[in-house]
């Protein structure tokens, strides 16, 4: 056992090691209720920008997403990257002695690449099942009826909910196209835009002519 432990906290395995010791009490505190699987959890909303510059650091973050961080949550994603390091870690590096700093850098690259690519293959059935999804998308909300709460809604201002029908109505910041539409008015949703968090209501009256 004493031999056993030693090889685990040794160096390269002490690294692997370190992390699935971490992970280890991560999960028992989440048994005992003290996390929920939110904690820690990791957003990678990266795209590649269209007819834009792309980066190295964009690069970066979209090859993290092809290993599926970001599509599950963050722990479940390390510990499939971390068990496969160690059990590498384990097996591997026993013929290591008084490694070089080379050989030390040379078995964590190795083992941290049989992480990575495991932990893609093992979390690749999980990607997109804990992603938490709105219950009336953005894309949905176009040609639904809006009450007008605000005193108005102009280009520039205003306010209206959805009724879902659920629990609580939606609150939503809307603007009009064109115009005004009074509280109280019902208006039909035409447009929607992602980076300023804007609906576009149209009144009714002008729809229906």
């Amino acid at each position: 056992m004493n031999e056993f432990l030693q090889f685990c906290f040794s160096w390269p395995t002490v690294v692997p090691s370190v992390l699935m010791c971490v992970l280890l009490v991560y999960w028992l505190l989440m048994i005992l209720g003290a996390f929920d699987l939110e904690f820690l959890d990791l957003d990678l909303d990266v795209d590649a920008p269209d007819g834009g510059d792309v980066t190295f650091a964009d690069w970066g973050m979209l090859g993290l997403r092809w290993f599926n961080l970001g599509d599950v949550p963050l722990m479940f994603w390390l510990t499939a990257f971390a068990f496969p390091a160690w059990i590498s870690a384990m097996t591997l590096n026993r013929d290591l002695v008084d490694p070089s700093q080379l050989d030390i850098a040379r078995a964590l690259g190795r083992d941290f690449c049989i992480g990575l690519f495991a932990a893609k293959v093992l979390t690749q059935p999980l990607k997109g099942k804990f992603r938490h999804m709105e219950p009336n998308p953005a894309e949905e909300m176009i040609g639904k009826l809006v009450t007008i709460t605000s005193s108005e809604v102009t280009t520039s201002f205003g306010q209206a909910q959805y009724h879902t029908g659920q629990g609580a109505p939606l609150i939503l910041d809307v603007r009009t196209l064109e115009g005004a539409v009074t509280k109280g008015q019902e208006a039909r949703v035409v447009d929607y835009a992602p980076d300023a968090h804007l609906y576009y209501v149209e009144s009714l009256r002008t729809v229906t002519g």
